[in-house]
């Protein structure tokens, strides 16, 4: 079978003399192509035989060659492309390995977290994969302290509820309007209230360095300072914000007569404190964390909450 470079060589041999420019037949060659080994004698007629014979202009790496018409230059130019074959390869496994060993790290490192959190009564789930875009935000990390003592530096996320949310409980999950920050560096004996003051003291530009994700609706800056000044309710010395945690009841089996009905799992939004320490809020029952824990804060108080 005829390749299409022989084919397109058959037309250029067509040429009585082979010293005239294949395209225009007029002037001398000055050009040759790599691939197809049209000759041209300028740019113009070298453009123009890529559009008539649909020619790239870049040599192919691997091409049929007829063992009569091969040659020192051709052994070269295959010698050069395994070379680069066999670089790459190495490259590759090079890449691999060292992605092998820093993955083997971390997940020993996480699974140690997942450990330590479950001896202070935390139910933390870590996902599987370190691609996912919670994980790569998450810094939550053990911390060792004086005596070899070990605790857990929290990354912590605040869920700005908007007011359209807190109007119905049941919207309260959308997370797609709210703004989310998250506070790294947070130790796990620090109350909820210091923390949260920490982010009420910083400027608006440090506030807004915080954002992970907020709604196309926001201000294009301070975001977070615009939150905290808008209120559905006049602003007086009694307006406070109120702090939630997501918690999921434990599914049960109700037994009627000889009937056994299982009833499905129930999320729930419970208040907490602002005075309660980090850890008393983190092992409230119930309340499951993955990656990093997330607290729900409001302007409007949710009806039909627990408290802790």
């Amino acid at each position: 079978m005829m390749s299409p470079e022989n084919s397109q060589s058959i037309k250029y041999d067509s040429v009585t003399d082979n010293r005239l420019c294949t395209v225009c037949l007029e002037n001398e060659f000055k050009y040759k192509c790599p691939k197809c080994e049209a000759k041209t004698c300028s740019l113009s007629c070298c453009n123009d035989h890529k559009i008539r014979f649909d020619c790239s202009g870049i040599c192919d790496a691997i091409t049929y060659c007829r063992k009569e018409n091969y040659s020192m230059f051709l052994f070269q130019r295959d010698y050069r492309l395994l070379e680069e074959i066999d670089r790459k390869n190495a490259y590759r496994e090079k890449q691999l390995l060292s992605l092998s060993h820093s993955n083997t790290g971390r997940i020993r490192k996480r699974n140690q977290l997942v450990k330590l959190a479950n001896q202070y009564g935390i139910t933390l789930r870590l996902a599987p994969t370190l691609m996912l875009s919670r994980s790569k935000v998450n810094r939550t990390r053990i911390q060792v302290q004086k005596g070899d003592s070990k605790s857990i530096s929290w990354s912590i996320e605040f869920n700005l509820m908007s007011s359209e949310e807190t109007q119905i409980l049941a919207d309260a999950t959308n997370r797609s309007k709210s703004i989310r920050l998250v506070m790294h560096d947070q130790d796990q004996l620090k109350r909820l209230c210091t923390i949260w003051n920490d982010i009420v003291n910083m400027s608006s530009e440090q506030q807004d360095a915080l954002i992970t994700y907020y709604p196309t609706c926001s201000p294009p800056f301070g975001k977070i300072s615009s939150w905290l000044h808008s209120t559905t309710q006049s602003f007086d010395s009694t307006y406070k914000i109120y702090f939630y945690v997501h918690v999921q009841e434990i599914s049960a089996e109700r037994v009627h007569g000889e009937t056994k009905t299982t009833l499905p799992n129930q999320n729930n939004y419970t208040e907490v404190f602002s005075t309660n320490r980090l850890i008393d809020i983190l092992t409230i029952p119930g309340f499951i964390i993955y990656e990093m824990p997330t607290i729900y804060v409001s302007k409007n108080e949710l009806h039909s909450v627990n408290t802790k």
